[in-house]
Parts: C-alpha cells; sequence; structure tokens
C-alpha cells in the first residue's frame, strides 16, 4: 500500500534542472523561456546538493550546465544526476537518475536522454528534433517500446512529471514558466515570486539569500539562491536540497532512523480510536479540499456543509446501478492500462478459460494476481505489461494488471486514486472499481475481491495522480460515525 504520490516525489527530484525549451520565444510576455534559467554569461555551472528527507540524509543530485564549446553560439550540454535511497514501508529503495540534453544557441531543444533505474525496474528514453520542426520521442520501460511525434510547443519541456528544481533562477519579483511534459501529455504552469533577502541557515551557517517561493500549480516550495541567482538550498514537502562538496557527498552514507519511513510522513489521521475491519457504511467529514478532487461515485455520496463536506461510503453500493452511458471509456486502452499484447492475452487466457460470468472472472483474475504477483514498493511508471513481465509492484501496478486482464474480457474497470484506511489512519492509496452486473470496489494490493468502506475516492484514472500534490499535507478527515 504505497504513497501514490511517491512516484512523483521520485520524479520531482529527478527533474532536478531538467528544462529545456521547444519553440521560439513567447508572445506573453509575463512567460519566461529558458534564457530566464540560463545566466548570459554562463560557461560552466557544476554543482552538487544533497538530498535530504524530514532531515535525514537521502542521496545527492549533481547538475552539469556547460557550452558545448569555446563558441557561445553553438549552445549548451546540460547533464543531471540524482542518486538517493528512500525508505518506504520499511523498504529502502534506490533510485538512480540521469538527463542529458543539448540546447541550441536560441535555447531550442535539438535533443535528450534521459533514464530512471530502481530495484527491478528500468525506463529509458529520448527525444530529438526532426526534419518537420517536432519531436521524436522513444520510450523504453520493461514491458514495452512506445514511440510518438511531439508537436512543437512554446513550452518549456520537463520530460519527468512533478514540479521542477532550478540551479538558477531569475531574480525578478515574479517570473511565470510554462511546462509541458511529453510521457504524460500534460501542460503545467510554475510560478516564482521572489520575497527578498532574508538570512537563512545552510549547514550550520547563517546566510543572506534571496527566498524565491515556487508554485507549480497549487504544490508549493521555496528556493533560497544567491546575488546571481544560483540555487544554495530549496525546501519542498518535506525534502531539503543543499548545496555541498561533491567529495563529502558522494561518500556519505544514507541511515534512517526506525520512525522516519516516507509512507508515514504524509498520513492523514482522524484522531480517534481504530475502525472495525468489516464496516459496511462510513460516514466522515473532510476539510481543506475543494470539490474537484472529491469524486462522487456510485458508492461514495458527497454533499457539501458549511466546516467542508460530508462524505458518505457504502459497500456494496446501496443501490444497484449498470454501467454509465459512457461505460466505454472503461474498456479501451490508454498509456498506462495495456492489453492488446500476446503474452497478456496468454496469460489470461491460462487464467479465465471459457469462464463468462463477470464475478467469476474477476475472482480468477485477483487470485492469480494475489499468488503470482510479489507485492512491494515499486517506483515505476505503472504500466500492465511491465507489472505482467516484472511480476511486482504495488498498488499502482497491482490496480493497473487487474484493470487490463477485465477490460481485456470486455468487462469494464477503472483505476480510483484516493485513501484507504490502515491501523488508525488513513493512507493513499490506488484500486480499482469494475461492473459485475453492478459497480463494485475491488483491491488487487490488499487483496480483496469486493473491497471495504474504509476508503475515500478522491480522483480517477492513473493521469490524475498528480493532482494530489495540491491536497497532501492540508486533508483533515473527522470520522462522524459508521456500521
Amino acid at each position: 500500500m504505497k504513497r501514490i504520490f511517491f512516484l512523483f516525489l521520485i520524479l520531482f527530484l529527478t527533474g532536478f534542472a531538467l528544462l529545456f525549451v521547444m519553440e521560439g520565444p513567447f508572445f506573453d510576455i509575463s512567460r519566461q523561456d529558458l534564457r530566464a534559467l540560463i545566466p548570459a554569461d554562463l560557461l560552466v555551472e557544476d554543482s552538487w546538493y544533497g538530498i535530504y528527507f524530514n532531515g535525514d540524509f537521502a542521496g545527492y543530485a549533481h547538475s552539469l550546465t556547460q557550452i558545448k564549446d569555446n563558441n557561445k553560439s553553438h549552445g549548451y550540454f546540460m547533464q543531471n544526476t540524482v542518486n538517493l535511497t528512500l525508505p518506504v514501508f520499511s523498504v529502502m529503495q534506490p533510485i538512480y537518475a540521469q538527463t542529458e540534453i543539448d540546447v541550441d544557441n536560441a535555447y531550442l531543444l535539438e535533443s535528450a536522454k534521459f533514464s530512471l533505474r530502481s530495484a527491478g525496474y528500468k525506463i529509458e528514453g529520448g527525444l530529438s528534433r526532426n526534419k518537420a520542426g517536432a519531436f521524436d520521442m522513444t520510450l523504453r520501460t520493461p514491458g514495452q517500446v512506445i514511440n510518438k511525434t511531439i508537436p512543437a510547443s512554446r513550452d518549456i519541456v520537463n520530460a519527468i512529471p512533478g514540479p521542477v528544481s532550478f540551479s538558477y533562477v531569475p531574480l525578478k519579483k515574479k517570473t511565470t514558466l510554462d511546462f509541458f511534459d511529453p510521457l504524460l501529455n500534460k501542460k503545467s504552469t510554475v510560478i516564482l515570486e521572489n520575497r527578498g533577502l532574508q538570512k537563512v541557515p545552510v549547514d550550520g551557517v547563517i546566510k543572506n539569500l534571496y527566498a524565491v517561493d515556487i508554485n507549480a500549480g497549487g504544490v508549493k516550495g521555496v528556493l533560497y539562491a544567491d546575488e546571481k541567482g544560483r540555487m544554495v538550498k530549496e525546501e519542498f514537502m518535506g525534502f531539503s536540497f543543499v548545496k555541498g562538496d561533491a567529495d563529502k557527498l558522494i561518500s556519505r552514507r544514507v541511515h534512517y532512523a526506525k520512525n522516519r519511513d516516507l509512507a508515514g510522513y504524509f498520513v492523514v489521521d482522524p484522531g480517534t480510536k481504530p475502525l472495525p475491519a468489516n464496516i459496511k457504511r462510513l460516514k466522515l467529514r473532510i476539510k481543506n479540499i475543494d470539490s474537484a478532487y472529491l469524486a462522487a461515485d456510485y458508492n461514495q455520496s458527497v454533499v457539501k456543509d458549511k466546516d467542508g463536506f460530508i462524505v458518505e461510503v457504502n459497500s456494496p453500493a446501496l443501490i444497484v446501478n449498470g454501467p454509465p452511458a459512457d461505460y466505454r471509456q472503461y474498456l479501451g486502452e490508454d498509456d498506462f492500462i495495456k492489453f492488446n499484447d500476446p503474452a497478456m492475452r496468454k496469460v489470461v487466457d491460462g487464467i479465465v478459460g471459457q469462464e463468462k460470468d463477470p464475478m467469476k472472472v474477476l475472482e480468477k483474475i485477483a487470485h492469480w494476481i494475489d499468488t503470482y504477483i510479489v507485492k512491494i514498493p515499486t517506483v515505476s511508471f505503472p504500466n500492465s505489461l511491465d507489472v505482467l513481465r516484472l511480476k511486482r509492484g504495488d498498488c499502482n501496478e497491482l490496480s493497473a494488471l487487474e484493470i487490463a486482464m477485465l477490460r481485456s474480457r470486455g468487462i469494464p474497470a477503472y483505476v480510483n486514486i484516493g485513501l484507504v484506511y490502515n491501523e488508525g489512519k488513513f493512507y493513499y492509496h490506488a484500486w480499482a472499481s469494475v461492473y459485475v452486473g453492478r459497480w463494485i470496489d475491488t483491491d488487487p494490493a490488499l487483496g480483496q475481491v469486493i473491497a471495504g468502506a474504509r476508503r475515500i475516492k478522491l480522483l480517477k484514472g492513473f493521469n490524475s495522480q498528480f493532482e494530489l500534490f495540491k491536497v497532501i499535507g492540508k486533508i483533515k478527515v473527522e470520522i462522524i460515525n459508521y456500521d
């Protein structure tokens, strides 16, 4: 039961300085291109940063930017490396990521390479400008190779989803940057606001640094820069980056106290005695959240009141509903759910055989996943073909695989992103909803063919996961009653 945002925090770290421009200058002068992030007189910038989680050393990042040769008109080469280890449900997760990009003299992308490795998982890819001015992208994962063409854009491109860190920042009062993520085909806006000089502790020394607030679509942090705009320190959601010495950072080992686990850092504590395990109805009040991030569904009602929202969850649903008019959207493939593949068809045929009853199909698939897929916290882009090949994953991966198998048999299913109750607290989680003559929730990560009522649906679809950044740490949950 992994934090659904864990992957995006990791990708936030791997996005460190992964910035480049796809097309010419912006027409809106409030929008800045990469010129705002590379000083005009820069010859080379070779910076090392220690990465800390909740005060503990987690690893380091190395950011290199330099002109391609002594003739500055030939553009820039940018390389970034991240090496860190994080504890998730007592499992130490090593992550290594690297990006390399070439930018021409007009600050336009020429080519890029990126890779991400964790225990048992590797993803790598690249972008290159073609003769038509668009970009050809190749992405290799354990289970597939994806090729697609990305149209030219005026947005700065961040090939890794999530907020972006900077080696340099403009020290203007306010700067707005538009970003495009080609992997998720998603746009976002980052706003930088300079609050002026402040006294900031850095490795035990008080320094006068400019404090620059970051607002990435509602996800907020702060970075501190020197008088030339070079980043010295950054703070974001329990993480901090501190500029340091390369030799010391590389030789430093990662150690965590038992109570410093990423999985327990962003929990939502309702502050009441534990809920019984097999409740059928749960009524709650949820505060500090917008209605856009709280899903009304067949088994979950949402009513606004003066203090927030009253949410009632029933399992199974009180009303037996048929599939919605647009149920076909829950039958096809997308970037995460793939099933038109020989290996997938062979496995599903072996599991299901000639069975036609949707509930029995679900039971067979759930039993196979519970038996043959190792449940372990995993850093990956949750893709059903990768999970089938690697035979490992957590709530994201298991949900993607189960939904793909169900859809391959013409059974509507989709993923829920939300909170699930466990040992007195709510954790961010993913699970599936499936139509078996009526809609039910099913949770492959927890081994529940019919999931109970101790969960709250926030969003729908894997593409929506980044939106959780906007509510993590803000949501308050109060349990009203249950039975």
